[in-house]
């Protein structure tokens, strides 16, 4: 079973690229194949254009390929170039047409034709800032977006308000690279470019939304609607995975709007060859479909077709259309070279699948590819602590991440976090986010974490005003509006919970219980006890004297030190909170919350 590379377009785009919304909570998709941005001559002037002209041809060409007839828009093509062989735009467009062919070697010759003409068209002028921007889509279009991101950057040192430079580099970064943070600066870019372009506030949110900046991405959201930003009335629907060779081949789409929609009557067209009438379905923003092209018996995700349909092994292409046509999209599929970057990928897409094993043996081929990459050892480290509970490794991971990037305010903070679990004294994770804050004054998440370490020190103070700078950059506690146990210590005499107030108003806690375990027959029920917002109480069970933040439960309730849990219930019996924790053998503790 292999996975596919793929690119997707929309036929109907025209001009440079198509930037659209993203769905899985969200997702970029990416249309970098259509005319490029390489100088095409204005085809009102050219009415009177002699006959067998470069211009005439192209003509001919555009209105071959609109009606579908791209055979003979291929040889229009090939009759501009006999006359003008050294116009990548037309190399371009004929790539275009022999990809709807399923001619994907002949496309791929084509694209690397443009390619070597903008490439001579560089060494004659390094700072042409447009041809820099043309190798960035033709790098896109033939997979290298690593390149292709280097190409942009060079469009943009050369000419920093070249916009649409900006904006391409940073849809690449997210759609591609999944480089969320990197493609928020690239549209920062844009936006220094053009403050009131209302597509790259939105896009930015995206981006923002998708490193976890929420806060952030709803103020980009809020300036994109302040100026009026509409997405697409059109059907939005992405085809996001392609998965063939072995018995169960399937094609996954993803609805990429934002709003409910029902897809009706599509056509599904493999290789230009075998077509299907798709079952109707419906999805909600962000929800996934995969259609299967074997048997096997249906339900609310995963229909089958039951059919003889099959995809090419090595590499092919997909058309996806409906009758009312408000739907045209057109994706080509391949097997990407296993290079450190595509184990990257793929390790990432099974941590989001939850298989946390397969996604560290494809980081541990990545970094046996390239040692040095710190991303791989970042991505290792998260999945070998929190996913799978290997904390000492997970620490070693993170280290070897810094030691290549000691400058990653996202790898410090992960390290605090690790070592907080492997239960460290609290002086070292803070170090660690002090580490992450020194490089980025404005991460909001960075000085929330810092604040949870001094809170724990004791340096109520100094925790306060980290907390309030998280606040003031928009960083919102994940316990934002709740009433939360944020802490059980099981170890020693002294056994407790933490539990926080993240309310706006005052909590009374009389009746409340506290469940061991899930145990009925091993609770506490609170005293009257009122809890402020943005207070904290320790609840001990056992014997001491109560203070204001300090509650003794006089009870012979006792906490299992290697795993245990704890369940907060209001006077109603409903649940509130609910924490527990699991020592792990490498000494490291995994928390549950539900």
């Amino acid at each position: 079973m292999h996975e596919r590379g793929i690119h997707e377009r929309g036929r109907s785009t025209a001009a440079l690229t198509g930037l659209l919304r993203w769905g899985d909570g969200a997702r970029f998709a990416i249309v970098l194949l259509a005319l490029g941005s390489l100088c095409i001559p204005g085809l009102a002037e050219e009415e009177n254009s002699a006959e067998n002209s470069s211009d005439y041809w192209l003509t001919i060409a555009y209105g071959l390929s609109a009606n579908g007839s791209y055979e003979e828009a291929i040889e229009a093509y090939d009759n501009a170039i006999l006359i003008d062989p050294e116009n990548g735009i037309f190399w371009i467009n004929k790539a275009n047409a022999l990809g709807r062919l399923n001619r994907t070697d002949e496309a791929i010759e084509a694209y690397q034709k443009a390619l070597d003409i903008t490439n001579n068209t560089l060494k004659t002028n390094p700072q042409n800032c447009i041809a820099w921007s043309d190798k960035g889509l033709l790098l896109h279009n033939v997979g290298n977006f690593e390149e292709a991101v280097r190409a942009f950057d060079n469009a943009t040192d050369i000419d920093p308000e070249y916009e649409m430079a900006w904006m391409m580099k940073g849809v690449i970064q997210a759609s591609e690279l999944h480089r969320y943070d990197e493609a928020v600066l690239a549209f920062d870019g844009a936006l220094q470019a053009n403050p009131e372009d209302a597509q790259a506030w939105s896009l930015k949110g995206d981006a923002l939304k998708e490193s976890g900046r929420q806060a952030e991405a709803e103020a980009a959201y809020a300036k994109a609607r302040e100026l009026e930003y509409e997405t697409m009335s059109a059907l939005s629907l992405a085809i996001t995975n392609v998965v063939s060779v072995g018995e169960d081949e399937f094609i996954e789409m993803a609805n990429d709007g934002n709003e409910a929609q029902i897809f009706k009557g599509l056509i599904l067209t493999i290789d230009g060859k075998e077509s299907v009438v798709l079952p109707d379905f419906a999805l909600g923003p962000g929800e996934r479909i995969r259609f299967h092209l074997g048997e096997d018996e249906s339900n609310e995700t995963d229909v089958y077709l039951n059919g003889d349909l099959s995809l090419d092994d090595v590499a092919g292409n997909l058309t996806l259309k409906d009758s009312a046509g408000t739907l045209d999209k057109f994706a080509a599929y391949w097997t990407p070279e296993e290079t450190s970057e595509y184990w990257i990928e793929k390790g990432r897409k099974l941590q989001r699948t939850e298989s946390y094993e397969d996604a560290l043996n494809a980081l541990n081929n990545a970094t046996d590819i390239d040692p040095q990459n710190a991303m791989a050892w970042l991505i290792k480290a998260n999945i070998l602590g929190p996913n799978l509970g290997r904390y000492n490794e997970s620490l070693d991971a993170c280290d070897k991440a810094l030691q290549i990037n000691p400058d990653d305010a996202d790898a410090w903070c992960l390290k605090g976090l690790i070592l907080m679990n492997l239960g460290r004294p609290a002086e070292e994770s803070l170090a660690a986010f002090d580490g992450a804050v020194e490089l980025d004054l404005q991460n909001g998440f960075a000085w929330y974490l810092k604040g949870g370490a001094l809170q724990r020190l004791g340096r109520e103070t100094e925790a306060e005003a980290a907390f309030a700078k998280a606040e003031e950059l928009g960083f919102t506690s994940p316990f934002a509006g709740t009433l939360a146990i944020t802490n059980i210590s099981a170890a020693g005499e002294d056994e407790l919970v933490e539990i926080s107030n993240y309310l706006e108003d005052a909590k009374n806690l009389e009746g409340w219980t506290l469940v061991i375990d899930e145990d009925e027959t091993r609770s506490a029920v609170f005293p009257e006890y009122t809890l402020e917002p943005a207070g904290t109480v320790r609840v001990h069970f056992g014997e001491g004297k109560d203070t204001e933040s300090d509650l003794f439960m006089n009870s012979e309730i006792t906490l299992n030190d290697t795993a245990t849990s704890v369940t907060l219930r209001d006077e109603s019996r409903m649940e509130v909170s609910f924490l527990g924790f699991e020592n792990l053998p490498d000494g490291g503790a995994m928390m549950r919350r539900r």
